[in-house]
């Protein structure tokens, strides 16, 4: 789900990113970009600093004959090149295909991509600059505040810190220069405004997404609070807070259940809610315009609701890592609001094939459980929870995952069904959860009856102390002390 944010990254929901490819420049066009150095006009440059294999965006500089900030492209294939620097010949390179750019020497990891790269091309003379491995962007600082080289999705509204040209230094060298030319005129030229105050989201983006995009991110107002308003309704819960802020983020692809730094800058509040890549808001198939808006949307909705009734629920079955929980709810609620058309599309990316079979079992297990009790078995739950004040990082020190974790949520799931552990674990819990063992749970479920009805030790219950792993309950040991 992509997890913090300024930068949004899908974690959080198990869907793929996704992005727009602009046309692709040959390698024969580009050099018609590497303009003289007295016809430029722009920012800092790609530099080695101190010719070492530290990169930063530095002005420009002479040391070591300027060597440290030239730069030629060596061909590879398919339109892709490596970038040389003349200091010590080391390619620029992502980090074993991390986020992490420096200098290293020629690599063929992963093919070669983590270090292949491709002028996509811009306006007026400037391109992004692609790399192969994950088709992601080189930029300064984009969505940090900083100078940072980072690679990112597009940005829309502050494509200037990717876009980059060549200025030619001599014999077949150039410099690699950004455009952006600081903070300062770039806040002023992208501010972050104020869209829309509904309900339950406070409506914040880059006045540049606005004014290209407000009819397709409007279309989503009354959406988004219906959205909300329809989890809370199902779950039977009231969340700490009314209202939350969503970011139209200007960085493609994906979404996420997070905080906004960018909103946090302006109001000087701390901004937690969901983002969602401003270009799912028109993207989607030709019947459904903004498809990944409402699925992302419905998704982190109920990833912000599922972290704000406890942040530790496992993450190996639950939420987070495996999601299938907040997936099947999702998938619901899109269905409970009228588009069925999202909820089925949305809904087959969860199923065998589309994912991992662990995976698609946990979610399949969910549907089969929420399509036999409905709403009820979560409300009574949720209800159960709360009334004996139990919070999962108290379970097992905190430990996630954890078998003892895991009986805790399986045995206020069959306290929420009515039924017995046995119709549970036959019918839904045996052979879908990693984690799960039936003894374990069922040593729960008498350990909490023990407290509700023998008065044994409240505090050991609700840290999982009355639990040995693999094993039973000891009423004498340490439950009722």
């Amino acid at each position: 789900m992509r997890h913090k944010q300024s930068k949004s990254t899908l974690s959080c929901g198990a869907l793929p990113a996704h992005y727009l490819w602009p046309g692709l420049l040959a390698l024969a066009g580009l050099l018609l970009l590497s303009l003289p150095a007295s016809a430029q006009s722009g920012g800092k440059y790609l530099d080695a600093s101190y010719c070492s294999d530290t990169l930063q965006a530095n002005p420009r500089s002479d040391f070591d004959n300027g060597s440290c900030q030239l730069w030629k492209l060596v061909p590879d294939a398919d339109g892709w090149s490596r970038l040389q620097i003349k200091s010590n010949g080391k390619f620029l390179d992502a980090d074993n295909c991390s986020d992490t750019i420096k200098l290293n020497g020629k690599s063929t990891n992963d093919n070669g991509s983590c270090q292949l790269w491709k002028f996509v091309a811009g306006a007026d003379g400037w391109s992004r600059l692609q790399i192969k491995s994950n088709g992601e962007f080189l930029g300064v600082g984009v969505n940090s505040g900083t100078d940072e080289l980072k690679l990112n999705g597009e940005s829309a509204c502050e494509n200037v810190r990717q876009l980059w040209r060549l200025v030619a230094a001599g014999d077949g060298w150039s410099r690699l220069q950004i455009k952006y030319t600081g903070a300062a005129a770039f806040a002023a030229s992208s501010p972050t405004i104020l869209i829309h105050t509904g309900s339950h989201y406070i409506w914040y983006t880059k006045k540049c997404i606005w004014d290209a995009h407000q009819g397709d991110i409007s279309a989503l107002f009354a959406y988004m609070d219906r959205a909300f308003s329809q989890i809370v309704s199902d779950w039977g819960i009231k969340p700490s807070r009314e209202q939350y802020y969503l970011w139209v983020d200007p960085i493609t692809g994906g979404a996420c259940a997070c905080s906004s730094e960018d909103i946090h800058k302006v109001t000087g509040k701390e901004a937690p809610g969901i983002a969602i890549a401003y270009d799912a808001f028109f993207n989607g198939s030709k019947e459904t315009k903004g498809f990944w808006a409402y699925a992302f949307g419905t998704h982190e909705t109920t990833n912000l609701l599922t972290g704000q009734l406890d942040p530790g629920w496992p993450w190996d079955w639950w939420a987070d890592d495996k999601s299938p929980f907040p997936a099947m709810t999702a998938v619901r609620v899109e269905a409970e609001l009228g588009r069925n058309d999202i909820s089925a599309w949305h809904g087959a990316q969860f199923d065998v094939g589309q994912q991992d079979a662990i995976g698609a079992k946990l979610y399949a297990m969910f549907k089969a459980i929420q399509a036999r009790y409905g709403w009820s078995i979560f409300q009574k739950m949720f209800a159960l929870l709360k009334a004996d004040g139990v919070q999962w990082n108290n379970i097992d020190s905190g430990h996630n995952p954890s078998l003892i974790l895991t009986a805790y949520v399986t045995a206020y799931m069959v306290l929420g069904s009515g039924d017995t552990l046995q119709d549970m674990d036959a019918n839904f819990f045996s052979n879908a959860i990693p984690s799960y063992e039936q003894k374990l749970t069922a040593s729960v479920l008498e350990a909490r009856k023990n407290w509700k009805e023998h008065g044994d030790d409240a505090k050991a219950f609700r840290s999982g102390l009355c639990l040995v792993a693999h094993g039973y309950t000891d009423s004498h040991l340490p439950c009722d002390k």
